[in-house]
């Protein structure tokens, strides 16, 4: 599965960050959907494992299991294994999984980076267990009011479309039509204004994993590119309590139906 943002040192920061920021809207989610705690919950797009540390910790999961493509990144979350945690190098769009049937599948900002969707939800609704459940964290919609991080949106949504993704997958997901396996149970949209200084952070860090993406040298200058490079930078380096950004997160839950 080809990912844009890549593995490298800086895409390891950004996902630390990433799951720092959105650890509050999804700790909720987690803790409405999951009253039972599963036998074994699995993290789809595990990266390096913070976020299945994070989902075995809120859901009490007896088991959890992370899947990623990256090898580097499982790699890195192995360090953090344990008996109850574990981590597996595998596409999660190719099934069955390498772990038994979960009774709990997760994922967070996965599905934006996928070119079909609904076939990928089709597959993994082998992977459950009759009765299982799966939660999705994606995008629905992000507002900001500060030109810079408008900018980086605007070319990171173009990008993410150039590699047949959609950032703001969110609506689309809400009214997709599901095949035999999966019925939705739940569908909300929970807001998340992010201080300015983590928002250029995120960007920040990611940008060095694109910027020099053909797509982008394509359709933005070299002296645009630094500059936006360097005025997210100097955001990034300024703490403050000013939140120019909010995030709107589409929260599903969708159930095994056979």
């Amino acid at each position: 599965m080809p990912y844009a943002f890549g593995d490298s040192d800086s895409a390891t920061r950004r996902l630390e960050l990433v799951h720092d920021v959105f650890s509050a809207t999804t700790r909720p989610f987690l803790a409405e959907q999951v009253v039972r705690a599963p036998e074994l919950a699995v993290d789809l797009g595990c990266g390096t494992g913070l976020s299945t540390h994070f989902l075995a910790e809120v859901t009490s999961a007896g088991h959890a299991a992370g899947l990623d493509s990256s090898a580097r990144f499982i790699e890195l979350a192995r360090e953090s294994a344990t008996n109850r945690v574990q981590f597996f190098t595998h596409d999660v769009t190719s099934t069955p999984f390498p772990v038994v049937a979960a009774d709990l599948l997760y994922c967070r900002l996965l599905l934006t980076h996928l070119p079909d969707p609904a076939a990928a939800l089709a597959g993994w609704a082998t992977q459950l267990r009759p009765g299982g459940r799966l939660l999705i964290d994606e995008v629905d919609s992000i507002e900001t009011k500060h030109n810079v991080l408008r900018r980086y949106l605007e070319l990171v949504a173009d990008l993410v479309a150039h590699e047949g993704g959609e950032l703001y997958i969110g609506p689309r997901l809400d009214t997709m039509a599901l095949g035999d396996g999966l019925v939705k149970a739940e569908s909300i949209v929970r807001p998340l204004a992010v201080e300015n200084h983590r928002t250029a952070g995120m960007f920040y860090l990611n940008l060095q994993n694109w910027k020099r993406h053909p797509f982008i040298a394509a359709h933005c200058s070299r002296d645009e590119l630094r500059q936006l490079e360097a005025e997210l930078h100097g955001l990034a380096s300024e703490p403050t309590e000013r939140r120019d950004t909010e995030w709107r997160m589409r929260q599903l839950v969708f159930m095994r139906s056979d």
